[in-house]
């Protein structure tokens, strides 16, 4: 498998957000424990690269090591253990589910673990996602990043978005940086707010699929 420059994306939910754009793979992060890993098939061609890490680390706990990584059912994923062996990419090569079997070392102790991969076509769950004056909707038709350019100038907007049939929206967040620091807005739909003239901000809204319970993350970037 050709090798992808990842890009961590920062979201809410453990699992998402999101893939590759012509130039970039942004990658979406997984709990060892999750049993269930759910990815997109776009119709475009765009694949999604996830970079699931081992974050024992992160929680003051053994690090392990991938040393295998299995599927059942040929064909659906592609799996890859990185050069670190800390981390491993997956790309969805076709819609179905399979069991992913994962074999990681902590020293001289190997464990197994195990997960369902679920493989589905991405849909545009909204009818509208507006800021301020532009539209979005029709730039989530095949998948579900969009870079934007940033804002001439700050200014007060108003964010608005409606999902279509099956799907509710469950959260609105605005992330953008302030000097050193970056900040998390959370937003009710139909707010109004500062809207700010820097690269790297971006608005990233939840979607649940009501009969699923599956969550499409959706999002713009402003960094062009």
């Amino acid at each position: 498998m050709y090798k992808l420059k990842k890009v961590f994306l920062f979201c809410i939910m453990c699992l998402f957000c999101v893939a590759v754009m012509p130039k970039e793979v942004e990658a979406a992060r997984y709990e060892i424990e999750d049993k269930v890993l759910n990815l997109r098939l776009y119709k475009d061609g765009y694949p999604e690269s996830f970079s699931c890490n081992n974050s024992a680390e992160e929680r003051g706990e053994e690090v392990g090591e991938y040393i295998k990584a299995e599927v059942d059912k040929e064909g659906i994923v592609d799996v890859e253990i990185c050069e670190d062996k800390r981390s491993f990419d997956m790309m969805p090569l076709k819609v179905g589910t399979t069991n992913l079997t994962l074999t990681m070392k902590y020293g001289s102790v190997e464990k197994v673990h195990t997960m369902k991969v679920v493989v589905r076509k991405y849909v545009n769950p909204v009818k509208n996602f507006k800021v301020g004056s532009v539209q979005y909707k029709n730039k989530f038709k095949v998948y579900r990043t969009y870079y934007a350019k940033v804002p001439k100038k700050s200014k007060q907007v108003t964010v608005k978005v409606d999902p279509k049939k099956g799907y509710k929206v469950i959260s609105i967040y605005y992330y953008y940086n302030k000097g050193n620091r970056s900040v998390m807005k959370k937003l009710k739909n139909g707010q109004r707010f500062k809207l700010r003239k820097a690269s790297g901000g971006q608005i990233s809204v939840e979607l649940k699929n009501k009969k699923t319970g599956e969550v499409e993350c959706l999002t713009v970037f402003y960094n062009k």
